[in-house]
This record gives C-alpha cells, structure tokens and sequence, in this order.
C-alpha cells in the first residue's frame, strides 16, 4: 500500500457526524435533497432500497478527518459507489448463509475490497484537499502572472494534484501532466479525469482560463481580445505562458473537447519543440468545419442530455464545480455569450490534417475520441485520419494513435477513471486505430477494485 500522511488517519473531524445535516444520497433525503418520511411505507420501501445499494449517487457531505474541507461532489460520488459494491457484498454473504453455502470465499474477496478501498479513500481525502479549498489559500494553490501585449494582464490560477510530492532536495524524475480545461471552464470541470491521473500517482496541473474572473482576476478586456482575434491562438498562447510560469521545462500535455483543440494547436508551436512529452487531446473540437447552428446543435444534444439524465456524468462534469465561481463576473465570459462568441470559434475548421501533421510530440501522441460524440463524429473521424497519414510521411514524427471508446457520447470520455492507466501508460498501443469497449474501462474506484483494475501507488 502506498503511505498516506499521519494526519489523514488519525485526525478526527471536529464535527460529530449525527449532527451533520442529510444531504444528497443520505437515507434521509433523496437525491433531490427532499425530506423522506421514513415512518411512511413509501419511505420504509425507499430507505430499503437505498440501503440495498439504490439511488447512491453520492455520500453525505462531511468534512475530511481534520479539516474544515468538505469532500467534494466527486469524492462523495466514489464513496457513494464504494458504499454501493459494500451493500453487495454483505447482501451475497447473507443469501449464501441463507442457502447454507460457504460464504468464506465470498467473505476474502469482501475483505481484499474494504481493504482496497480503504486506501482509496485516504488519497481521495489528499486530492480533495489539494482541489477543493478557496483560491485565496497560498498553501493550495499556483497563480502565474501574465502579463503580454496580445493577452493583457492575468493572474491564471491553477490546480496542483500530488500524492507523492518529491521531499525537499529531491528531484523529482516524472513528467508533470499540463490540463487544458474544455469551454468556458474553471479546473473542477475536470476534476475526475485529473483525479484519475493523479491516482496514477503524477503530478497534475490544471489550468483556469480568464473567462472566470472571479478566479482568474483577469481585465475584462479579455472577451473582447477573443472577439476580434476569432481563432483559439490566444488560448494557445495563454496555455503556454502558464505552463512556462509553473516553470515547466517539459510536460505531458492533456486537453479535453476545447481544451484539445487548444493543446493541438499549441503542440503545432515550433517554439514548444522538445517541450511537450505525451500529448492526449480528448475529444477536440474545430477539427471540421459546420456552421454556427450546427455546432450549437451538436453540442446540444451530445452533453444537455447526459447533464440531465444522466447521474454519473451530471455529478463528474456539471456539478463538479464550486457553486460560487459557476459564474462569471458580469454578463460578458458567461454562458450566454456562447451563441454570439465561442460558437463560430469553435465551427472553424481550426484544427487540420496540416497541423495533426506539423505536431512534435517527443512522447505519445493519442487522440480519444467517442464512438457517439457529435464533437468529432465521423468526419472528424476523417481529418484525424488524413493527419496519421501525414505523419507516417516523415519518420522522424511520433505516430498518432486514435482510440475510440464505443458508445461513448462526448462527456462520457471525462468520466472514466482507468483512461488515466492507459494514458500513462509507459508503451503506446501498436496499432494506429484502437476501439475500446466499454467494459474494457472502469468508471469508478468500484469497479476498478473489482475488476482488478486498481493498483496502490
């Protein structure tokens, strides 16, 4: 098992957990936050089935041990899962004493899960604590000041994952992970795919763009830079003066849907040449052109509907972020600029073959993609493959491997948990065209465990 810090097992919460307030997921409440009679017979059946393993979207909101930080959405979401596979458990132990079976082999393999998941759980508490405090926390927190004539004046906040920060006069030998956030997003928009890296046990950074001004402290002037410049280059340009302020000689560089157009385009720099290692773009847009209305369209109905619908993803992508920063300041970087400012950015066909052929990765160079995304789709599909066969022009460029997770609609791809062990994986598939099935990914801490999927680092 990897070492967890003293204080994380043996500090008690401050709080006494019978006098903490039911939330989401808490026999108390449903997953609305409403009240349930539990005397009625309604309440008695949903309290059994909840108790049973249903309607566990997340745990209780409580503080980690010790702390005044409370668990974020994300790590209640994997408790809630973990409580889930533990309810399971006991329910076959129980039904094979009932049939007057053996239960022990059951009973080991419920025990090498608890055991497990115990670990787990310590290092979620860690990442929780290092992503969830207030910006204004100095111990928690990177701020790179930017200050350029194209870009105007920030001071761009970012997010630092590590449970195995190098001890002092130590060099430490990994590769750091660079997140270029998806639109309009602040860094808990992708907490579970930077979650998932750093339980690979890497150091991750995720950036905020200026768009949120409550956290970026950026001049207003920004939104108006992007208006007139209408091509994501300032983004490439922003990306890279951050990841230069962190003091990153060399990075793995990850972007998710905008995101990963904004790293395509930044790898395409000659200037970042020997800089970037790996590079992953999950998803990315602006890799065909359509029109306005079409992409609003596509994007529509490739991630409203899952928001909705769907728990999972609702509680990795859309709920993951601090109520007090969903926002930004004023009426100008909100959402309701999208139509008018982000969209025909993003219709362009920015991304071409010409530039997934000009991109010098010194590591792996891998492009996800879902098998029912409307983001890329099946022309987008097309150009990735134009770019490959450039590629395989020039032997001294790394290939370009294009991995498509089936079924998988465009916000499923930040869902799932072992992705990052593919990612970080040392060798790169040999084939240049890989299809995933689901199955072949967890998309939980539960299911990892269960499949044999998690490994303690």
């Amino acid at each position: 098992m990897s070492e967890v810090p003293s204080d994380i097992k043996e500090q008690k919460s401050s709080t006494p957990f019978a006098q903490r307030p039911p939330q989401e997921g808490s026999i108390g409440r449903n997953l609305a936050g409403v009240e349930i009679d539990l005397s009625s017979r309604r309440g008695k059946m949903k309290k059994a089935l909840i108790e049973r393993g249903h309607f566990i979207g997340s745990t209780r909101e409580t503080d980690i041990p010790g702390t005044e930080i409370n668990r974020g959405i994300v790590e209640r979401y994997e408790r809630g899962e973990l409580f889930r596979a533990y309810m399971d458990f006991r329910r076959e132990i129980k039904d094979a004493v009932k049939r007057g079976e053996d239960s022990s082999p059951i009973e080991e393999r419920f025990n090498a899960f608890r055991e497990q998941s115990t670990d787990f759980k310590k290092k979620l508490d860690i990442l929780n604590r290092q992503f969830y405090p207030y910006p204004d926390d100095p111990n928690k927190w990177d701020t790179v000041h930017v200050e350029d004539g194209e870009l105007g004046k920030h001071d761009i906040p970012v997010v630092t994952l590590d449970l195995h920060p190098p001890k002092d006069g130590k060099k430490d030998e990994r590769v750091p992970y660079f997140i270029v956030p998806p639109y309009i997003a602040n860094p808990y928009q992708v907490a579970f795919l930077a979650i998932s890296l750093a339980l690979e046990g890497q150091r991750v950074h995720i950036m905020t763009y200026p768009e949120k001004y409550k956290m970026s402290k950026s001049s207003l002037d920004w939104i108006e830079r992007i208006r007139e410049d209408k091509t994501l280059k300032l983004y490439s340009k922003l990306a890279q003066k951050t990841a230069e302020g962190l003091g990153l000689s060399e990075f793995n560089l990850v972007g998710a849907s905008m995101g990963a157009a904004i790293a395509l385009e930044m790898a395409s720099d000659p200037n970042l040449k020997g800089k970037i290692n790996d590079l992953i773009a999950i998803d990315p847009s602006s890799i065909f052109k359509r029109t306005t209305a079409g992409l609003l369209w596509d994007f529509g109905r490739d991630t409203v509907p899952p928001s909705f619908l769907d728990r999972e993803i609702s509680i990795k992508a859309a709920q993951s972020e601090r109520p007090d920063l969903s926002v930004s300041m004023g009426r100008r970087g909100g959402w309701v600029e999208a139509p008018f400012l982000w969209a025909p950015i993003l219709a362009k066909a920015q991304i071409t073959p010409e530039t997934l052929g000009r991109i010098n990765a010194k590591g792996k160079f891998q492009v996800w993609i879902g098998g029912k995304s409307k983001i890329t789709g099946e022309r987008g599909k097309s150009v990735l493959t134009q770019g490959q066969q450039l590629r395989q022009q020039d032997p001294s460029l790394q290939p370009m491997k294009i991995i498509e997770v089936e079924g998988a609609h465009h916000l499923k791809l930040f869902s799932t948990l072992t992705m990052a062990s593919i990612i970080t994986q040392k060798t790169d598939p040999q084939e240049d065209f890989i299809v995933l099935k689901p199955n072949d990914l967890s998309s939980s801490g539960a299911q990892a465990i269960l499949a044999g999927r998690y490994a303690s680092r």
